[in-house]
């Protein structure tokens, strides 16, 4: 938030949490910041964790008797320092790979060193893979898991560059197809399928009486069936949800 990028969502995952942010900032010094803070909650909370175990282990309050206590603290511990090493690793998704790509836009452009560090992020999954095959099997799920995430980071930061300088009229579609009330739900779906346009406007004695969107097509199919109406399903141009 002091950066002014907000956080969409947090999936938690069998590895860990990954946080869906708004943007991620351009300048290298402030991504790096962003990146360590989810580590650095970690060890907090390790620090924090084993300030307790010791205090607690002075005062004799850790007892036999206290079983959670001595069970349940240590753990916590150990899961938060190996999820802070794991996040470090230098591979997308985790934040390792966001400092290290980071650290290399402060010497090439972004898209070179996101580039740079997919592959970095690669070959750690190809040496995960590998070592998974012959030991641990859940660390193929990782292995796939950064493999895909790296590729992944690599593709959206190439695209956004791609376009980050074409005019909007490039991308916005200019021939918009139209449908009719009368139109069953199975002719929304041959024009959907025939190009991209999503949601249609209803057009009926020359004037927009509607939009079908996708959503209401797909909740038309569901209730209706293609023979359905697409006036049964769409919505009126004064609370149109386009």
């Amino acid at each position: 938030r002091r950066f002014g990028i907000g956080t969409r969502s947090i999936t938690i995952l069998p590895i860990g949490g990954l946080a869906l942010l708004d943007s991620m900032p351009k300048d290298p010094r402030q991504e790096i910041l962003v990146a360590l803070a989810g580590p650095a909650v970690n060890l907090v909370i390790a620090a924090a964790l084993w300030l307790g175990l010791a205090v607690a282990g002075r005062a004799g309050a850790l007892t036999g008797a206290d079983l959670a206590g001595g069970t349940i603290l240590p753990t916590l511990l150990a899961a938060n320092l190996l999820l802070a090493v794991f996040n470090m690793l230098p591979a997308f998704p985790m934040d390792g790979g966001r400092v290290l790509r980071a650290v290399l836009s402060l010497r090439m452009d972004r898209v070179r060193a996101t580039r740079l560090a997919a592959r970095i992020g690669q070959a750690l999954a190809v040496l995960l893979g590998f070592l998974g095959l012959t030991g641990n099997p859940f660390l193929v799920l990782i292995a796939v898991f950064v493999w895909i995430g790296a590729g992944a980071e690599a593709g959206a930061v190439e695209a956004e560059a791609r376009l980050a300088h074409q005019p909007a009229g490039r991308a916005m579609i200019t021939d918009f197809q139209t449908i009719a009330p009368w139109h069953k739900l199975s002719r929304a779906i041959d024009l959907t399928l025939a190009g991209t346009q999503k949601d249609f406007p209803i057009v009926e004695d020359g004037r927009i009486a509607g939009v079908l969107t996708q959503a209401a097509i797909l909740r038309g199919l569901r209730d209706l069936g293609p023979d359905g109406l697409v006036s049964e399903v769409a919505a009126p141009v004064e609370t149109a949800d386009v």
